[in-house]
């Protein structure tokens, strides 16, 4: 009888819980059409300042007050570091946006000089040339650039922001194929006198940003609901590793999921139509993925390229890298942060039994389009302080992280640039691999979606069994950072299904959640060193003809992995690696500590 009563109380606490979860989204629609609708109506919009928390970056702002504002563009220019930013068209008619990081440091800037940025202060005013075709096929451009003079009332703009978006992103052309747009980070006197039009009428004129003079490509992919902001949004460019690989020597890449505030734009859909939404991460693999592989090569003419993504990107990967043989020769090293294929699920046992149970139950919460846009109007409206609570309380209470290795102030920079736009198919998308605990695509016909002619997937076998996506068959060689303490990513069963001979190293980080590989207090030192190390490597061997994967010598257009399986070797600190990526670098750059550990494998 007890055994009965108790099982009652739970599940009427785990109804509970659904039900609150429910209440508070019903009750957060209800206040945001409320501020919406008023802000649509009331004139006023200066009444607006007297309700709202988020204070406008005055003149006198610290460099960390003016981050809050500041998008992609100009936290890489405020840094003192020469960027470029490219657009390429997926095959489906996206178009995403890249940040290329091109040298290192290049100035010091004053702790109280604004950055010189050929952008706006308005974060989503996006100024780019476009590419068109005239009647000879040839390609002519013009450059269009808009610069924001006056700022609105604190919340209006905040506001405007949310509520225009999609009006915003559609101003400009939409068939846009490749667009380039740079910002040098000589702060001499020169670059004083530029205004933002100079600088981009300059970079439109030029004909190639750079060719390849064995200079090592990496590209950084970021994980689910983000931007490139993500990488780059740490107080100190010392902590943040697109800046570390800069002042390394790299050629830096940022990439943009579709859907996110860079690559906002279709050729045929806007962001309110649901074909614009109608995506997962399959996508991802099969247009996104690719598509800036490809662009990134041709650009910067180098033969092969290495990857680092985390937690989402770390799947787009693993996916693209097993199932597109043509792409994998173009990744010569890919390196996972906080890795992900299967997910073991939510630690709140209701919300997990239910995405096990019914994964489209978030389109009947969400409808089919947007994932969570409320996201971007809280945390432009909320005080920075009551934002950082919400957030942590929510990824407490659906994966139980403390976060409590990212330091308060850096949580308020961060958590104002992490969240962007994804689809809710996309979420939906990662419910039912929870549910069939495989790796898998998206089911629509169990969900009774049409798919359209660009998400086609390969014919279905067995009745229900839906095709797979298998690490196993990966060819290129691929190194993992993992956290102890990170339960959300299923990390053992992933390294069971890894070929041993790709993997190059795996490390643990015991006290490490999932964000901490991003923004975690010590990260710099315990995983970025590593990275940086696992790179330098990597380009030693391929330009010495000692990667095992080259099969040609010196031929770095020929990445082909082989099948030879390579032993172990312990180094003196405790990294495990496959014995072709040891080398003289190694030694000289590994300064690292004992955490990482040999593979296991089934």
């Amino acid at each position: 009888m007890g055994l009965i009563i108790v099982s009652i109380l739970r599940t009427i606490w785990r109804w509970s819980q659904l039900y609150l979860t429910l209440s508070i989204l019903i009750a957060e629609r209800i206040t945001r059409f409320f501020v919406t609708t008023i802000f649509g109506f009331v004139p006023f919009k200066y009444y607006f300042d007297n309700i709202s928390f988020s204070k406008p970056v005055s003149k006198d702002a610290t460099e960390a007050e003016k981050d809050l504002e500041r998008d992609a563009i100009e936290m890489i220019t405020a840094r003192g570091y020469p960027v470029e930013e490219h657009f390429v068209t997926t095959p489906d008619g996206f178009i995403l946006g890249l940040h290329r990081i091109t040298g290192p440091k290049q100035f010091n800037t004053p702790p109280d000089s604004p950055p010189t940025s050929p952008r706006s202060n308005n974060n989503n005013n996006h100024n780019h040339s476009r590419s068109s075709n005239n009647s000879n096929g040839t390609s002519s451009s013009s450059t269009t650039t808009t610069t924001t003079t006056n700022r609105k009332s604190k919340l209006a703009q905040k506001l405007q922001q949310h509520v225009d978006i999609d009006q915003e992103i559609h101003n400009s052309n939409a068939n846009t194929t490749t667009t380039t747009t740079t910002s040098s980070g000589n702060n001499n006197n020169n670059n004083n006198n530029m205004t933002s039009t100079d600088m981009m009428s300059s970079a439109s004129s030029t004909s190639n940003f750079s060719i390849y003079n064995g200079k090592p490509v990496v590209v950084i992919m970021h994980g689910f609901m983000q931007t490139s902001e993500a990488w780059l949004c740490r107080s100190d460019p010392k902590d943040s590793l697109p800046f570390i690989l800069a002042d390394a020597g790299f050629d830096v890449w940022l990439g943009n999921n579709r859907g996110n505030k860079y690559s906002f734009k279709h050729t045929n859909y806007t962001p309110n139509q649901e074909g614009f939404w109608n995506w997962s991460l399959d996508e991802l693999v099969r247009y996104d993925y690719p598509s800036i592989v490809n662009f990134i090569c041709e650009r910067t003419g180098a033969p092969s390229i290495s990857y680092i993504g985390f937690s989402q990107g770390t799947a787009q990967g693993w996916a693209a890298l097993s199932t597109n043989t043509v792409i994998s020769k173009k990744i010569n090293l890919f390196i996972a942060l906080a890795p992900v294929a299967t997910v073991k699920g939510f630690s709140n046992p209701m919300i997990d039994s239910l995405a096990r149970s019914r994964p489209d139950f978030i389109f009947l919460l969400f409808g089919k389009k947007s994932m969570l846009p409320s996201t971007i109007f809280w945390r432009n409206f909320l005080p920075k302080d009551v934002f950082v609570r919400v957030i942590d309380t929510s990824v407490r209470f659906l994966f139980g992280w403390t976060t409590e290795n990212i330091s308060q102030q850096e949580k308020k920079m961060l958590y104002s640039h992490i969240f962007s736009y994804t689809s809710v198919k996309s979420v939906v998308h990662w419910f039912q691999i929870i549910q069939t605990n495989r790796f898998q695509m998206f089911d629509d016909i169990l969900l009774g979606i049409t798919p359209n002619e660009n998400s086609k997937k390969p014919h279905r076998y067995h009745g229900r069994v839906i095709p797979g996506y298998h690490p196993a068959q990966i060819l290129t060689k691929c190194a993992l950072f993992y956290g102890g303490s990170d339960n959300l990513p299923n990390t053992k069963a992933l390294l069971s299904h890894l070929p041993r001979d790709r993997v190059v190293m795996v490390h643990e980080e015991p006290s490490y959640e999932h964000l901490d590989f991003m923004w975690g207090k010590d990260a710099a030192e315990k995983v970025f060193s590593k990275v940086v190390s696992l790179l330098k490597s990597n380009h030693f061997d391929l330009t010495n003809g000692t990667y095992n994967g080259n099969t040609n010598g010196n031929n770095l257009n020929n990445n082909n992995c082989s099948s030879n399986s390579s032993p172990m070797v312990n180094t003196n600190n405790g990294s495990y690696y496959n014995s072709p990526m040891l080398t003289s670098q190694q030694n000289n750059n590994n300064n690292t500590n004992n955490n990482s550990i040999p593979l296991k494998f089934n």
